[in-house]
């Protein structure tokens, strides 16, 4: 079996070999790359969906922006945060296949479920059970796609991967909005589950498990141990909270955009829910997959710009997503969002790049899981809910235009995101470096 050195694009490092070994049955590599995409899309739109459902549901439920934002922050986010350790733990020790089928299935189950809720309580608990089912997905997919492209393509194999979120973005927000003016938003949610239960199928019958490259020959270390490594490692400390302040911002935009615009600009809510998903989903993902085309060459010169992209992008985006919640002109609003979308699409797949570049072969799924941690407890739980509460608490003042403004001013989190994926890139290098020497050392003479 072709090892990768962990340090292909270490400056001076020596080119990684291009043989991968094959899957011994079941769909080939970049056929599974295309059902891990379609996952993480579908799990995207079981996620965002309640967001474009938003002003229904404050007028069946009665509810605030506050509620708005806990029934996508503390109501799903943290209980994803918190069960994305366990099944992470699991996808390092068990089959990540059937993690996946098992988890795709359990969380359409959960969506299906909330058609049938009657209470805003209600709503929530389906929310957290599709929550604990999407937790488990993305740490066994990211080390699925290091072991399949462990040669010099997995930044782009992580990059096509994480558009998928974009593209779920558009299709839970536009095909959303769409249906919602012709269906309730109960019928919408059975809808949206019946994709999962097909993908969980394939996924259980047709994909193979590949081998784990590197040492495999040392379990996973225990949790302590673990948690220890990753302290340790200074770059993957600082591109996590350089993530999270990243997702921080961006978060309430996707939580509450169609909402702004329904609001401010008067939208209706199909309008809204297709304007903010296409531009989410083609910018996004667009800006994705480049990342990854860009990251590749360049970081076989230096590592390092896997966390100098992000940087650069999230400069960019700090003006231009703060002032797209505060003009006046919707089509100004939208074509600042579009280029902001094309520079936040970068942001993640170069994270999940960098992690998994300096994870041990046994710890890449729970490197990943605990950076999703920090990203949705900081990002996706503290992102809305404090746009929210800022909405609530400003409405008295600004009236509609509350919500932009509160979009703008946690949009300024962007900088600080730069700062700290400027500051991880400083040690990138020689994380790497570690990482080549225990496998050097574990590698058989």
């Amino acid at each position: 079996m072709d090892r990768q050195s962990p340090v292909s694009g270490l400056k001076g490092a020596a080119a990684p070999p291009r043989a991968v070994a094959p899957l011994r049955r079941g769909f080939g590599r970049w056929t599974v790359l295309a059902l891990l995409v379609l996952t993480t899309a579908v799990n995207l739109i079981d996620r965002q969906l309640p967001f474009i459902m938003a002003e229904p549901l404050k007028h069946e439920f009665g509810l605030s922006d506050t509620q708005i934002a806990l029934l996508g922050g503390l109501g799903f986010s943290l209980v994803y945060a918190l069960a994305a350790l366990p099944l992470a733990r699991l996808a390092d020790r068990w089959s990540r296949r059937w993690v996946t089928a098992a988890c795709v299935f359990a969380w359409s189950l959960c969506t299906a479920s909330g058609a049938f809720a009657r209470t805003f309580p209600t709503l929530v608990a389906t929310r957290s059970g599709v929550a604990i089912g999407e937790a488990g997905a993305a740490p066994a997919a990211h080390s699925l796609i290091s072991d399949l492209f462990h040669d010099g393509r997995r930044p782009l194999a992580l990059a096509i991967n994480t558009g998928g979120i974009t593209l779920g973005i558009m299709l839970g927000m536009g095909v959303g909005g769409l249906l919602l003016e012709r269906f309730s938003w109960r019928t919408v949610l059975l809808l949206a589950a019946i994709p999962g239960f097909l993908l969980a199928l394939l996924f259980a019958f047709f994909v193979a498990e590949p081998p784990r490259i590197g040492d495999t020959t040392a379990k996973p270390p225990p949790l302590g141990a673990a948690l220890s490594k990753l302290w340790k490692q200074r770059s993957f400390v600082w591109l996590a909270m350089g993530a999270a302040c990243t997702i921080f911002s961006a978060a309430g935009g996707t939580t509450f955009g169609a909402s702004f615009f329904i609001r401010v600009h008067h939208l209706s809510i199909g309008e809204a829910g297709l304007v903010i998903g296409v531009i989410a989903g083609v910018a996004g993902t667009f800006g994705a997959i480049v990342s990854g085309v860009i990251v590749t060459p360049l970081s076989r010169r230096d590592a390092r710009w896997a966390l100098w992209l992000p940087a650069l992008a999230c400069a960019f985006n700090f003006p231009l997503y703060g002032a797209a919640w505060l003009v006046g002109d919707a089509k100004l609003a939208l074509a600042l969002l579009l280029a902001a979308h094309l520079f936040s699409g970068c942001c993640l797949p170069m994270s999940y790049a960098a992690t998994q570049a300096i994870a041990e072969p046994r710890m890449r799924a729970f490197s990943s899981a605990v950076s999703q941690l920090v990203v949705n407890i900081f990002g996706n739980v503290a992102g809305p809910l404090a746009v929210g509460m800022l909405s609530d608490h400003l409405q008295a003042a600004f009236g509609a235009r509350s919500i932009g403004l509160s979009l703008s001013i946690c949009g300024s989190l962007f900088l600080v995101g730069g700062l700290c994926y400027w500051r991880g890139a400083a040690f990138h290098r020689q994380d790497l470096e570690s990482r080549r020497r225990l496998d050097a050392a574990a590698a058989p003479l």
